[in-house]
């Protein structure tokens, strides 16, 4: 879930920091799951990723067929 996520990002980025660590990549996953998080996806699985990507982009993936019935 993504609250876990955000927890568990933040202490690595909070460990790197202390050891002079740069992580930019972490801390993008952070920004991104954060973002997930405000719009309501804290329990959500890493797969809500794609909704802020969708909503960063201003596009939609096509849903795939069995998503539709």
């Amino acid at each position: 879930m993504v609250k876990h996520l955000i927890k568990d990002l933040g202490i690595a980025l909070d460990e790197g920091q202390k050891m002079g660590v740069f992580m930019p990549s972490t801390g993008l996953a952070h920004q991104f799951y954060s973002a997930l998080m405000q719009q309501g996806g804290e329990d959500i699985g890493v797969q809500g990723l794609i909704i802020v990507l969708e909503k960063l982009s201003n596009a939609e993936l096509p849903k795939r067929e069995e998503e539709e019935k």
